[in-house]
């Protein structure tokens, strides 16, 4: 009798689906180092330019409810930022005259340095923007894995993981990050109602409207994109319908946008307590005055001055936008909704500041000034601030895309919304005046790392697969070879960071990052004398002992200038937005002639004995010591630094017999 076969013998393994758990821990791993690296990174980056602003006005809402503060920026990044610091102690002053005037900067760096350790705030402010990083990451993902599934998904997330770009501005407490993870969660949501309706789906899809809307203002180009998505969702290419489905579909795609548009706008006031005005309720707070007869002031009675300055330029703004820049429309529409208060003052306002603002502003590209900027600016400075590898990838996706006959992508829907955005977009960008970083094209970013992520649908070539692979290392050892200095990262074809100033300059290089580590450099050289231009929003003073030299933000009268390490940040060497300091302006008659007339008024043949004629003399010395500390400033531009303090600060060892040379070219 044959033995019996064993029936309870282990079957064969099958192999299946990966579970869910594996197919998340390679995400989870890229975010969370991508996270580890940019956290790690800023550990050493002292406040950055806007932050300040950014960072004060957060606590300020939380802590007064009041919308004074950085009109440029709707509040929900700044107070997202913020809740871990009003959960701490901290100080604010409410009876700080900066505060009551509306003086915004002045206020945030009295206190951020004078009435508390701003940097210990800071560092907990950018953990919370860190989660916003790591959010943005998970949405950039599920946004490729939705288009053109999970290998693509994978390696969009790659990308997005080791981008200095991402790194450098994700953890720093501004709206640029925000914006882009909001508009990419508007449209993956959108698109999830489009294709499904329900309840849960629709409010989350109007959550996410009401944090665009609240991160930045720009945020409203993402309509037209809606409007395309709502289109294309109720197009169907199968079959012919008649004109009352046409009619139906229309219907119910114009009710879903104003169902959007009613829950944004319900966001909007919202946010603000349903309050117009931009300014808190204040209680009347007498303040002693000598017994002159004139009547005490009060906290009411500044604020309003606070309104009547703000009104005033409000109203200013608008007539130059409407008489300058032919804008008029806009600006007629700005009064319209402010007449009717159709929305609070403060989003009105800021919408206002920010346009006016976007007119005119100091721009910088490879070595020429602008007030208008260039159209060419974003293309440039992403041919030079990206690494080499990504825009390889994004071409070899785009080949993808073509050969694999993917444009309309599994959602169509979704992928035409996308695309509208991101041009639209880039269109805006390229069409304004605002050429100061790199950060204000991130929105458009996602579209960027979509489209080289599709790379990865060739895997099944080996040579694609070894060109993925080189690459994916060529980003880490580029992205090594920059740590921790992400913000100043400048790719091979730039030659690398120490030539970024060359080409691009403010956010791009210089957005005051490495004050903490010239301190560093001051404590370890103590017998060196620092003189100092630094482009930042903090009082330098706080942080080391410097001889001041003419800056961005000024911390009293310029001080001679003399033998010793003249440290000068990017910004203010290249005369970013003073052409005194600039070498190319002393070659000209003019810059020549002002000099030599102040010289001459500084130091007469005879000092004159009239006490009115020799205070004008002293304040003509004054004016001399800054235009020829100006003037050397320029004629460091074409000498080799000395050593380098992170990529924004460079330093320049000057001896006497060093400027006795530079000076004797003056005369």
């Amino acid at each position: 009798m044959s033995e019996p076969s064993n029936v309870l013998a282990a079957p064969a393994p099958q192999r299946g689906r990966p579970s869910r758990f594996r197919r998340a821990l390679p995400v989870a791993a890229i975010i969370a180092l991508s996270l580890i690296l940019a956290v790690v990174a800023s550990r050493r980056d002292s406040v950055t330019y806007d932050e300040l602003a950014h960072l004060t006005a957060g606590v300020s809402y939380l802590h007064t409810h009041d919308f004074r503060m950085d009109p440029e920026n709707p509040p929900l990044s700044s107070v997202w930022a913020a809740l871990p610091v009003v959960m701490t102690a901290y100080a604010w002053p409410d009876d700080h005259p900066d505060w009551v005037a509306g003086h915004q900067w002045e206020f945030a760096r009295a206190w951020f340095n004078e009435h508390n350790d701003g940097e210990r705030l800071l560092r907990r402010a950018r953990l919370m923007m860190a989660v916003l990083l790591g959010l943005t990451l998970w949405a950039t993902y599920r946004l490729s894995r939705a288009l053109f599934g999970r290998g693509a998904a994978l390696l969009t997330l790659t990308l997005a993981a080791f981008s200095p770009l991402l790194l450098a501005h994700g953890v720093l407490v501004t709206s640029d990050v925000p914006v882009t993870l909001f508009a990419v969660c508007v449209l993956l949501t959108f698109a999830a109602v489009l294709k499904r309706f329900t309840i849960v789906r629709f409010a989350g899809c109007a959550a996410c409207v009401v944090c665009l809307a609240l991160t930045k203002y720009s945020g409203v180009l993402i309509a037209p994109a809606l409007v395309v998505m709502a289109i294309a969702s109720r197009i169907d290419g199968t079959q012919r319908v008649g004109g009352a489905e046409i009619l139906r579909r229309t219907g119910t795609a114009t009710l879903l946008l104003l169902g959007l548009g009613a829950g944004g706008y319900a966001g909007i006031w919202t946010a603000y307590g349903f309050r117009y005005s931009s300014f808190a309720p204040v209680d009347i707070v007498q303040t002693p005055v000598a017994d002159s007869g004139v009547a005490p002031t009060t906290a009411a009675a500044t604020a309003d001055d606070c309104r009547i300055t703000r009104g005033t330029a409000w109203s200013m703004a608008l007539v130059d936008l409407e008489q300058t820049h032919g804008k008029r429309v806009v600006a007629d529409v700005i009064r319209w909704a402010r007449d009717g208060r159709l929305l609070p003052e403060a989003y009105l306002y800021g919408f206002t500041h920010t346009v006016h603002r976007a007119q005119a502003r100091g721009a910088y590209l490879l070595g020429a000034y602008s007030t208008t900027g260039w159209w060419y600016y974003f293309p440039v400075a992403y041919g030079l601030k990206t690494p080499i590898v990504v825009m390889a990838m994004i071409v070899g996706g785009l080949w993808s895309i073509a050969r694999s006959k993917l444009w309309g992508s599994r959602q169509p829907v979704l992928w035409a919304g996308l695309l509208t955005f991101s041009l639209i977009y880039a269109g805006v960008a390229a069409r304004g005046h605002l050429n100061i970083g790199l950060r204000h094209m991130l929105p458009a970013y996602p579209l960027l790392l979509v489209v080289g992520g599709t790379l990865a649908l060739q895997w099944s070539s080996s040579a694609v697969r070894w060109v993925v692979g080189i690459g994916c290392l060529w980003l880490i050892v580029a992205n090594i070879s920059v740590f921790p200095h992400y913000l100043a990262y400048f790719n091979e074809f730039a030659g690398g960071p120490t030539r970024g100033l060359d080409y691009l300059a403010d956010s791009n290089i210089d957005w005051g990052q490495d004050l903490v580590r010239l301190r560093e450099y001051v404590d370890a050289h103590p017998d060196e004398t620092i003189y100092l231009s630094y482009f930042g929003s903090v009082d330098h003073r706080h942080y080391l002992d410097a001889k001041p030299l003419p800056s961005g933000f000024e911390t009293g009268d310029v001080a001679p200038i003399g033998p010793g390490t003249y440290a000068i940040s990017v910004n203010e060497l290249l005369g970013l937005y003073d052409p005194f300091r600039r070498a190319s302006s002393w070659w000209s008659a003019k810059f020549q002639s002002a000099f030599q007339t102040v010289r001459q008024q500084a130091f007469p043949t005879v000092e004159p004995q009239d006490s009115a004629a020799r205070r004008e003399m002293l304040d003509f010395r004054r004016s001399y010591r800054r235009v020829r500390a100006e003037r050397l400033i320029a004629e460091l531009r074409s000498r080799r630094p000395s050593a380098r303090v992170g990529y924004s600060i460079l330093l320049f060892k000057l001896s006497a017999a060093d400027l006795a040379r530079i000076e004797s070219r003056w005369r």
